[in-house]
């Protein structure tokens, strides 16, 4: 059953129990409060469980430079399997590497250019 949230920043879909995916809005800033609200929603569709995350942003997007020193992920690091990323910008590919460069993960995390290699990134048995 699908279940699907709206937040400032992302419309939040979990389809499966083990995958969330946010699609990050057109014309939206990135702020620290607005990924906070779309990990809340995540956590909240989880209900507790272990998961993987699929961002997907399209486009140029703007992000406030707080959001690339705060630790997105240390609240959830006990309960997440993986990170896939989907951008189709060479700007926001690097300020994501750069992001998990600055708070290397603990969980498996990549960064793709098409939604349908990251899905098919995140059913990969290893991941």
């Amino acid at each position: 059953m699908l279940q699907e949230t709206d937040t400032v920043l992302a419309r939040v879909l979990c389809e499966s129990p083990s995958v969330v995916e946010v699609h990050i809005k057109p014309d939206v800033r990135i702020t620290v409060e607005a990924f906070g609200e779309v990990m809340q929603v995540r956590r909240s569709l989880m209900k507790g469980g272990k998961g993987a995350i699929l961002f997907v942003a399209p486009g140029e997007l703007e992000w406030e430079t707080a959001v690339l020193r705060t630790d997105h992920f240390n609240d959830d690091r006990e309960n997440l399997t993986a990170v896939a990323v989907m951008v189709d910008s060479r700007v926001l590919n690097t300020v994501v590497n750069t992001y998990f460069t600055l708070f290397p993960p603990e969980f498996p995390m990549k960064v793709f250019d098409s939604v349908e290699a990251a899905k098919e990134w995140l059913r990969e048995p290893a991941v």
